[in-house]
């Protein structure tokens, strides 16, 4: 019998199984993580590094752990660091944004408020792909953003 039986688990518990197995070379990369991601500017970078190691993981292919982690940051650290920054200021803006028309009154703050928390949905959606689109392709920002936009509405269902 040559089928592999942790492709008929589901979901949920091949989560744990991955991460049970590959616990103690998660456990620095997160902590590394963490330590950068309290600085906000070079953020993008330490998400493009754990971006990486996660994937490997989550396809079963082998993962170095740390050096996988900062290679990944010194091969992309200029795109990394450009989107960490563009996201930084959407973020700041959109949550001004939302703040600012929700305590205003009238029916152009609410029509205003309700675009922008579509926007908000949208781009918490596109960050989902942003990060696997910079780590697996070399692409110009700009396409970056919208394949990650279209990618967001096609599969809007998951």
């Amino acid at each position: 019998m040559t089928e592999n039986t942790t492709n008929q688990k589901t979901p949920f518990f091949r989560f744990f199984e991955l991460w049970l197995q590959n616990f103690w070379k998660l456990a620095p990369i997160s902590f590394i993580y963490s330590v950068i991601g309290m600085f906000l500017i070079p953020h993008g970078l330490s998400q493009a590094g754990i971006t990486n190691v996660t994937r490997n993981i989550a396809r079963d292919k082998h993962s170095f752990g740390l050096s996988d982690f900062f290679d990944t940051i010194k091969a992309n650290w200029k795109q990394s660091l450009i989107v960490g920054i563009i996201n930084l200021l959407v973020n700041i803006l959109l949550c001004f944004g939302l703040i600012f028309y929700y305590n205003s009154e009238g029916i152009f703050a609410d029509i205003i408020l309700g675009f922008l928390l579509i926007c908000f949905v949208i781009f918490s959606f596109m960050r989902y792909y942003i990060w696997t689109l910079i780590i697996t392709f070399h692409l110009p920002t700009s396409k970056i953003y919208k394949n990650s936009f279209l990618l967001a509405f096609v599969n809007f269902k998951k």
